[in-house]
């Protein structure tokens, strides 16, 4: 492997970003990639390399621009040289420069004529994407540094360090009062799981105001990442115990993903506590909304494909055939075990999510029914307004 190469698998290894050698002749020499890229984005970057090739021949060696495409996906590119002649360039990213939500993939769609469905493919791609603010120049400097065909290998030597005669560096002076308080913490986590199960917001906010977990001697000179490492502690703790509360492990990830993000954002201690106490009602919802604990299978099925696919056309023959039973057995099996029939669960599943979208104040309501899987807007706000009472616009005015 030559030292331009191993350059590049540095940075992906150190920042997860994707990277790619061109080539003065517009050849891809070498590409790293974890993605499976939407069309309409491989096809951008594509274009995007006679441009940024152009560009970057005037380019010193020691320098670094950044450009960012029609989608609002950035990259970082840097030259390459050997011998002071221009061999090509290394292109780094994508990855985004700014935060990501529903209104900045909404803005994406509307400026580039996408049509709605695409949301849905596209979230799952941007929501995988790392993110770059002002540590762009920092991550800049290093891949001109790296990207180079001299690099310098290195090796890993153990050092062989005499063993000290303690138990621990940190002083216990009570060993039996240690012991005790590990006693104490693990059953007060198995409450804290116990009550998650069932979805008992109330019970798990009181007994996260007893939880104590201190790893600050991991990490003794950076008491910010210790306090992050209890938040990850923690909301595995309740990740675990919504899924043993019959929450599909699916939408557990999905949350747990999004908490993680939320966690390693925080600047402070006074934030990462108000994230942990944001998990609890995340966790405990999430049973109470998506548990299947209590279903048959055939049930658990319907109501995961439903949930799944919900954007999509359905009706009772289109679930039934997916999960390949009896229309009819499903029909009576449905309604027994929810009290609704499969439409109107259907029609529930579509107006929750209609809420949350509406709730954004991003999207128009035509394109919000579009979304949720009404292709006929006069119909969603029928349904809409049968369920909650208002229609579309009312419920908008009412909850800004």
């Amino acid at each position: 492997m030559d030292g331009l190469t191993k350059g590049c698998w540095c940075i992906k290894n150190a920042f997860d970003l994707d990277i790619t050698v061109i080539d003065e002749k517009l050849n891809i020499q070498t590409q790293i990639s974890s993605f499976n890229y939407p069309a309409i984005i491989e096809d951008e970057k594509k274009s995007m390399y006679p441009y940024l090739l152009n560009e970057c021949l005037s380019m010193d060696q020691d320098t670094f621009s950044i450009y960012t495409d029609k989608f609002k996906l950035s990259y970082l590119v840097t030259t390459l040289h050997k011998n002071d002649e221009f061999k090509g360039i290394v292109v780094v990213g994508p990855y985004l420069s700014e935060d990501f939500s529903g209104g900045f993939l909404s803005q994406v769609i509307r400026e580039n004529n996408l049509p709605l469905p695409t949301y849905r493919y596209l979230e799952n791609f941007y929501k995988n994407l790392s993110k770059l603010k002002i540590e762009y120049l920092s991550v800049g400097n290093i891949v001109v540094n790296l990207c180079r065909y001299d690099t310098i290998s290195s090796s890993f030597v153990a050092l062989d360090l005499p063993m000290k005669n303690e138990v621990s560096r940190h002083s216990r002076s009570n060993t039996k009062m240690y012991d005790a308080n590990i006693l104490i913490r693990y059953e007060l986590e198995k409450k804290i799981m116990s009550a998650v199960t069932i979805g008992d917001t109330q019970e798990v906010k009181r007994l996260y105001s007893e939880f104590f977990a201190d790893f600050s001697y991991r990490t003794p000179n950076d008491h910010l990442r210790s306090s992050k490492n209890v938040a990850y502690v923690f909301g595995t703790m309740l990740r675990l115990a919504a899924e043993k509360g019959g929450v599909n492990p699916i939408y557990l990830h999905q949350i747990s993903e999004n908490l993680a993000y939320k966690v390693e954002e925080c600047k402070d201690q006074a934030s990462i506590a108000t994230v942990e106490y944001s998990m609890i009602a995340i966790y405990c919802d999430a049973v109470k909304e998506l548990s299947t604990k209590e279903f048959s299978n055939i049930v658990k099925q319907a109501v995961t494909y439903i949930k799944f696919n919900y954007d999509e056309p359905l009706n009772l023959q289109i679930v039934a055939d997916s999960i390949r039973f009896d229309r009819t057995y499903l029909a009576k099996s449905f309604r027994r075990e929810t009290n609704m029939s499969v439409v109107e669960y259907i029609n529930k599943v579509r107006i929750d999510k209609a809420v949350f979208l509406i709730e954004q104040n991003q999207l128009s309501f035509i394109d919000i029914s579009v979304l949720v899987g009404y292709n006929n807007y006069s119909y969603f706000c029928k349904v809409f307004k049968d369920t909650l009472g208002l229609s579309p616009r009312e419920y908008r005015n009412a909850n800004l």
